[in-house]
């Protein structure tokens, strides 16, 4: 039994300040189509015949208001939980008046020519679609839900949906096949958060929870935590390990600044010609590592053919923030086949540059992201190379942020810029 109200102000605050926000990162981390859950739902809806571009799932559609900064329609309170739901999940929800359908409903697919009147729209056509139905035809679907049984304030009995198409089971996937768990960071200062992490697959899986490794380039635990961590058997593999009491009073001295531009709006600068690598791997979420070395295997044979590399050419090989393995990968193998080889690739971290010898950073260069023009990122210590290799998995066609990339790698002397996009498939 529930009792519809027209709005909770707790739920669209929660909405509005936390929700939107995970939406708009979802987006930037997976690119809307490969969201979890919402990736599974377009392979069904391709496996039923119907273009999932054209009849998106509810989840979907939901993530692209947010994104565009449409926000959500206000209905009612069943109907923003249902929202809520769905773009946390990423699965498409539908909720029912109970007191409106039949006693027994089915999940099939729609039938030829079937129609029916949608919420705030003509009729649908729902054939070939998923849909939930009684006796007297189809109240719902993974795309759009009839107006026969939708909630109004009227309602006293909610049946809800949720509509899944995914097995979305990554991580006991992985549990059954991988020796070690290893969390990697830039730095670990007491190792609280690192332990938390490692302790919830232990109370997950128990005894078939594999061995756990830390891994960083900077260690500032003291005794106690590092003692905590060997009997938690927890391997701790660091590059340099540190007292922060006395990193603290080396940073308190002034740093004086080295050299820092700000590149944003590109000066009209003219984007070298871009190729396509047609990968079919989304390398922001779990994939097997067999399978990530053959997909750059078959971008190196795009590079190889469209590209070429001479023995000891000194050549950049540039990521785009999260988008850095195939770059380190195609790094190596140039390594291997005599280039000098340097990697980088662009960060959301701005660290402050210093002329100072002993100091890893001397410059710096300020530009949009490729992802989101209304994002800040940087690239540090750049210099003039032979050639430039840039591989993204950015929208290239709407990248705002490649005409100042390649604004600041030209005004280092870099001409000779190759761009290669990973266009996920």
């Amino acid at each position: 039994k529930v009792q519809v109200e027209k709005k909770n102000e707790e739920l669209w605050k929660f909405l509005k300040k936390d929700i939107f926000k995970k939406a708009k990162d979802a987006i930037f981390d997976y690119g809307i189509n490969e969201i979890p859950n919402i990736r599974e739902s377009r392979q069904a809806y391709k496996a039923f015949g119907k273009d999932p571009s054209r009849y998106r799932v509810s989840s979907e559609a939901l993530i692209r208001r947010i994104g565009q900064g449409k926000g959500l329609y206000e209905v009612n309170t069943v109907v923003d939980v249902n929202n809520l739901i769905s773009i946390q999940s990423g699965f498409s929800v539908g909720s029912y008046d109970a007191g409106k359908i039949g006693e027994e409903l089915v999940f099939r697919v729609g039938r030829d020519s079937e129609t029916y009147k949608g919420i705030g729209k003509d009729e649908i056509k729902i054939d070939g679609l998923p849909v939930l139905a009684d006796d007297k035809g189809a109240i719902g679907s993974s795309t759009s839900d009839s107006e026969r049984a939708m909630i109004t304030a009227d309602a006293a009995e909610v049946l809800t949906l949720i509509y899944s198409f995914s097995e979305n089971q990554d991580l006991e996937r992985a549990m059954g096949q991988v020796e070690r768990i290893v969390i990697v960071e830039d730095e670990i200062t007491t190792g609280n958060t690192i332990l938390h992490l490692l302790r919830l697959p232990r109370q997950e899986y128990g005894a078939a929870c594999p061995a756990m490794t830390a891994a960083s380039l900077l260690n500032g635990m003291d005794e106690e935590a590092m003692a905590l961590f060997a009997r938690e058997q927890v391997d701790c593999v660091f590059l340099h390990k540190y007292t922060p009491a006395v990193y603290e009073k080396r940073m308190e001295q002034a740093v004086p600044e080295g050299t820092a531009w700000d590149v944003r709006g590109g000066s009209g600068t003219e984007v070298p010609e871009i190729h396509t690598y047609e990968g079919n791997l989304e390398l922001r979420r779990l994939q097997d590592a067999g399978e990530i070395a053959r997909q750059c295997d078959g971008l190196l044979a795009v590079l190889e053919r469209e590209c070429s590399f001479a023995q000891g050419e000194r050549v950049l090989v540039l990521g785009t923030e999260e988008f850095m393995y195939p770059a380190l990968w195609i790094g190596r193998q140039l390594q291997q086949a005599g280039c000098q080889v340097w990697c980088h690739a662009t960060t959301r971290s701005p660290i402050v540059p210093s002329p100072q010898e002993d100091y890893p950073l001397h410059s710096r260069w300020c530009l949009r992201s490729l992802y989101d023009e209304g994002r800040v990122t940087y690239l540090y210590n750049l210099t003039r190379y032979d050639s430039v290799l840039l591989l993204t998995d950015a929208d290239t066609e709407s990248a705002a942020g490649l005409a100042d990339l390649t604004a600041a790698l030209r005004q280092t002397g870099n001409e000779r810029i190759r761009i290669v996009e990973w266009r996920r498939l």
